[in-house]
């Protein structure tokens, strides 16, 4: 007979595969995108929200491809669509020429509202039928799950990360 642990973990997992499964689906975008009124692609997406959180520091392609895990010439690809459709600005460090500071623009940042909004629906409606005591404790939870996943990965959580 299997341990409780055991068991748990083995509903945890196959839990977390459905989330993950679920939220990797082009539908899911498509569903997001569909709320928001937008047309942008996940990718993108990603790029300018990671500008919007580091707001504060400066922020250059290279650290966004170290966050998101990717290839430099990936996040170019990104920053360049983002500011074509006017949703990002570039700006040539004054030290050092050959770097650029990127930062959202207001229209980015609308855009990156309405991504929010659309997702926070979605999650609202996931919650509907629970307490808020249910639904607090297992935010709670899930938080301190996700960060002690991270530290054991070796994952930098970037200085910005909040709650």
């Amino acid at each position: 007979m299997k341990s409780s642990m055991v068991s748990s973990l083995e509903t945890f997992e196959t839990s977390l595969r459905l989330l993950m499964q679920t939220m990797k689906r082009p539908q899911s975008w498509l569903l997001i995108n569909e709320m928001a009124g937008l047309d942008i692609d996940r990718p993108a997406a990603t790029v300018l929200m990671v500008l919007i959180a580091r707001e504060a520091t400066q922020c250059r392609l290279h650290e966004i491809a170290e966050l998101l895990n990717v290839e430099a010439p990936s996040v170019t690809r990104k920053v360049q669509q983002l500011e074509k459709a006017g949703l990002v600005s570039r700006r040539q460090d004054d030290q050092d020429k050959r770097s650029y500071d990127l930062k959202a623009t207001k229209l980015g940042h609308e855009v990156a509202a309405k991504i929010q909004n659309a997702q926070r629906q979605i999650t609202r409606q996931a919650f509907d039928t629970w307490s808020t005591s249910e639904r607090e404790n297992f935010v709670k939870q899930f938080e301190r799950f996700c960060r002690n996943t991270a530290e054991l990965y070796n994952v930098k959580l970037d200085k910005n990360y909040s709650h």
